[in-house]
């Protein structure tokens, strides 16, 4: 997938998700990393779902891995955090030992100001997409 949307066309709007793709982090992916937050991931699956879901994580985790689908596996491990995240998110609150286990799967910086740029050129990139195909 993530193959197809390097390959599309230059133009403007394409060239946005080259900016997505920066501050996002797909292309920083490195196996160690993956390793890392697969490990985050399938303990953080195991909290949350509590039903062997994080041996499906593990498994697509081994075949992206072994497909050198490196940025396929950091994108599918995001999603699989955010679907749990979303579970908990009104209650994270009284979990606090789930903090470290989600910074290590969302692969979060802890350097506020560059979170604070990023967030500002997602915007900034939302709103051109949009004024674009308006």
């Amino acid at each position: 997938m993530l193959d197809n949307l390097r390959e599309f066309e230059k133009n403007k709007i394409n060239e946005n998700f080259s900016i997505v793709n920066d501050c996002i982090g797909i292309e920083r992916a490195t196996p160690s990393l993956l390793s890392r937050m697969c490990k985050s991931s399938l303990g953080f699956s195991d909290m949350i779902e509590q039903n062997d879901h994080s041996k499906i994580i593990q498994k697509k985790h081994d075949y992206f891995i072994e497909n050198s689908l490196i940025s396929d596996c950091y994108f599918y491990l995001g999603i699989i955090n955010r679907n749990n995240f979303m579970k908990i998110k009104d209650t994270l609150h009284r979990r606090p030992e789930l903090i470290h286990i989600l910074k290590v799967a969302f692969d979060v910086d802890n350097d506020q100001t560059k979170i604070k740029q990023q967030a500002d050129i997602l915007h900034k990139t939302a709103n051109d997409m949009i004024l674009q195909i308006t």
